[in-house]
């Protein structure tokens, strides 16, 4: 049976330089594994989601088994540094399919910034 998963939006808040999300990821990694083991970590299954043309430079996707979002969202709450800079990591969307993370993210980008238009489809 194929494992449930669940689509975690970070937004990664950086001082100077934003760091790459490899290096974001990796610091969220290490933070899960801090807090709740590596043998969690294994369950978990964490992995970093590739999305071409995303418009978010500082937003990235994360997927996790359905059943650890609870943790993921912990873990990125307890990020203090990415490399050498501080950062700090906020969960904005959890969906369970990336298109309806997608577009959540864009209406709630609308309703903070009024005159932005949402993607075409052409755009995605």
């Amino acid at each position: 049976m194929a494992t449930r998963r669940r689509y975690v939006a970070v937004e990664a808040l950086c001082e100077g330089v934003l760091p790459r999300r490899e290096e974001v990821f990796e610091a969220l990694r290490q933070s899960f594994a801090k807090l709740f083991g590596i043998a969690a970590l294994s369950r978990a299954n964490l992995r970093l989601v590739p999305i071409r043309r995303w418009p978010y430079e500082d937003v990235f996707i994360v997927s996790c088994a359905h059943n650890y979002v609870d943790q993921v969202r912990a873990s990125i709450a307890f990020v203090e540094r990415v490399g050498n800079a501080r950062c700090v990591l906020r969960a904005v969307r959890v969906s369970g399919t990336i298109e309806a993370l997608r577009k959540r993210l864009i209406e709630a980008q609308a309703r903070f910034e009024p005159g932005m238009r949402a993607p075409s489809q052409s755009d995605r």
